[in-house]
């Protein structure tokens, strides 16, 4: 294929990209652990942006429990951030059929 192919496509590209962003830009999940007990919200960019913490769901012996409790959570969230990302990516992309980019119509 000719190289210069892709280049017919540059202007959809460069659309589909600002969309993505847009699109990242209000993503929003939130991952939890021991239940409900801890939840942590994180943005498209994965930046925590909520932490939430169910003070009855822990006795005062078990506040040790905390911190793995969060990073628990927060891998949730993380995981569920990485999936929409692919998800939304591969919904706009996969029409442009750019060779050589995973992703793009691959």
């Amino acid at each position: 294929m000719n190289p210069f192919e892709a280049f017919k496509n540059l202007g959809k590209i460069q659309s589909q990209m600002k969309e993505i962003q847009d699109k990242l830009d209000r993503l929003s999940e939130t991952g939890c652990s021991l239940g409900e007990t801890v939840r942590v919200t994180l943005n498209g960019k994965f930046e925590m942006t909520d932490i939430q913490i169910d003070p009855t769901s822990l006795k005062p012996e078990d506040w040790d429990l905390l911190p793995p409790l969060i990073k628990a959570a927060h891998a949730d969230a993380v995981e569920k951030i990485r999936s929409a990302v692919q998800r939304e990516t591969a919904a706009l992309t996969g029409s442009l059929n750019i060779p050589g980019f995973p992703g793009f119509g691959m």
